[in-house]
């Protein structure tokens, strides 16, 4: 059963989404908070290209840019304090500096399952538009991952993406586990270019996890040559959460890395639960 969640703070809509559903996931499973903000300093101060003569603009900007991060960083983990008070949620809070991915990493060994926004890289305005510290805790870290997007559905299924893989069985093991999948319906869904049969016999025998754990679940075969990324999109337009192996049946994780999963990261509608 879950019982403690760290839940990346960075003030941007994703995050906000990831505190929200962190809330309520502590509310209803009894668990605590942790949240964690990161000061990107290294990455702040990196060295850049700079005109001869102006390098003192630059220490001076980045000492601003520290300087203004910091009070914001300060006031995101007062809020979510305030929020976890006002709905009585045991909580604690931290800010490192450092690498972001590496600390939350470091952290995470602690708790049972990380929440960030699909956004999370704690570099504010200066972010790029991917977020490269979701990639790599995705990629790494082998505690559960929720990615969150801007806006959380307030109903649905719980849409279980099923391919037989190890790993796609270790997630959904690990979901039912930890209490997640408590009090849902659940539909198992695989994807298959050919052999329907067999792919909903894996289906079905997949299904069996949740109906261990008192959920009740359905199983969906879709036979289609589209891309596996494109057809979950689809699928989850109206789910409530989006549960994945980390990387799945086309193997070697570089290979699903480059594809199905960064386009989920990217794209899902929904929460995307991920495990190794």
């Amino acid at each position: 059963m879950l019982n403690s969640i760290l839940v990346a703070v960075n003030g941007t809509a994703p995050s906000a989404a990831a505190q929200a559903m962190s809330l309520d996931l502590c509310r209803r499973l009894d668990a605590e908070i942790a949240g964690i903000a990161v000061l990107d300093r290294p990455w702040i101060t990196a060295p850049q290209a700079v005109p001869i003569g102006a390098s003192h603009y630059k220490y001076a900007r980045d000492h601003a840019l520290i300087q203004r991060f910091e009070g914001e960083i300060d006031a995101q983990l007062k809020a979510l304090k305030d929020r976890c008070l006002k709905a009585g949620v045991p909580f604690s809070v931290a800010e490192w500096e450092g690498d972001p991915a590496e600390r939350i990493e470091v952290e995470s060994e602690a708790h049972d399952l990380i929440v960030v926004g699909k956004d999370t890289s704690f570099h504010f305005e200066l972010a790029d538009e991917d977020s490269d510290t979701v990639k790599r805790l995705a990629r790494d870290d082998p505690r559960p991952l929720i990615v969150t997007p801007e806006d959380l559905p307030t109903s649905g299924r719980i849409l279980v993406a099923c391919d037989g893989s190890t790993a796609v069985s270790r997630s959904m093991h690990m979901f039912a586990l930890l209490g997640l999948a408590e009090g849902a319906t659940v539909e198992v869904l695989t994807v298959t270019e050919d052999a329907a049969e067999d792919a909903r016999r894996r289906a079905a025998q997949a299904a069996k996890v949740f109906a261990n754990h008192a959920v009740e679940a359905t199983v969906t075969v879709v036979e289609s040559e589209d891309h596996p990324a494109d057809i979950l999109i689809e699928r989850a337009a109206d789910a409530a959460m989006l549960v994945m192996g980390a990387f799945g049946r086309r193997q070697l994780r570089d290979v699903f890395f480059g594809s199905c999963t960064t386009r989920l990261l990217a794209a899902c509608p929904v929460p995307l639960f991920i495990h190794h």
